[in-house]
């Protein structure tokens, strides 16, 4: 009898471009824990024009990486994980204020994450980092950016008041694929540039990493300033042959 396992591709781009220093955070993880197969990732960027923007994109990735490592794939409730989720980043946004305080500095951060468990994407979301999903040849951008007119942001972890977590559901099939970035690598291209350099299907991650290099490496020749940075994952379904 045949049974089908859920498997994914994954690659990611981290560019300093043309800053001294990178300020973005990546963490990718992948859990196989009776019978499920777990994915989640991250893209978090330190907020311009504040101090330490590494340490608090690095801080916010890690304790977020961890938490979903060691109980967030528990929960299966879709309510349960969005307020535990909600508590989570508004824990960290607070931490972060304190560190700040006691430093006197301001620091912050945007965080945008996905969890895919049993099917399911969850996503949750605040700043200007972006999520995409790619479905066939159709692109969507899951993600708000949360920014103002004059292009501060209106939602961020640690810096300001506290505005809360966007976040959201969708289920997921074979061929589905996210892209999780941070502006300096969405930034100049428009959603069919993105669709066409991507919205390939790629069947092994080298071909994955291959085409994120390539945006990569466009993004630098146009003369990027700010880091580049940015997750790719896609899900496949694999036929795995039962033991009797």
């Amino acid at each position: 009898m045949l049974r089908k396992k859920t498997e994914y591709f994954c690659a990611h781009l981290w560019e300093q471009g043309g800053r001294s220093r990178n300020q973005d955070s990546l963490a990718l993880w992948q859990l196989t824990r009776g019978g499920r197969n777990c994915l989640f990732g991250i893209v978090c960027d330190g907020i311009g024009g504040l101090k330490e923007g590494e340490t608090a994109s690095g801080y916010v990735a890690r304790q977020a990486a961890s938490w979903f490592r060691t109980r967030g794939y528990r929960i299966k409730n879709k309510q349960k994980l969005q307020t535990a989720v909600r508590q989570l980043f508004f824990q960290l946004h607070e931490e972060l204020k304190d560190y700040g305080e006691g430093k006197g500095i301001r620091l912050g951060t945007t965080v945008t994450f996905f969890l895919i468990n049993n099917k399911r994407l969850f996503w949750g979301h605040a700043g200007d980092s972006r999520l995409y999903f790619f479905r066939k040849r159709s692109l969507k951008q899951l993600t708000r950016d949360d920014q103002g007119a004059d292009g501060a942001l209106n939602r961020a972890i640690g810096a300001g008041e506290w505005r809360g977590l966007v976040t959201g559901w969708k289920r997921i099939r074979e061929g589905d694929r996210v892209l999780l970035c941070t502006d300096g690598f969405y930034r100049g291209f428009t959603e069919e540039e993105i669709a066409s350099c991507l919205n390939r299907e790629p069947v092994m991650e080298s071909q994955a990493k291959r085409m994120l290099g390539q945006m990569g490496e466009r993004k630098l020749a146009m003369g990027e300033k700010d880091n580049i940075s940015a997750l790719y994952c896609g899900l496949v379904l694999r036929k795995k042959r039962r033991r009797a």
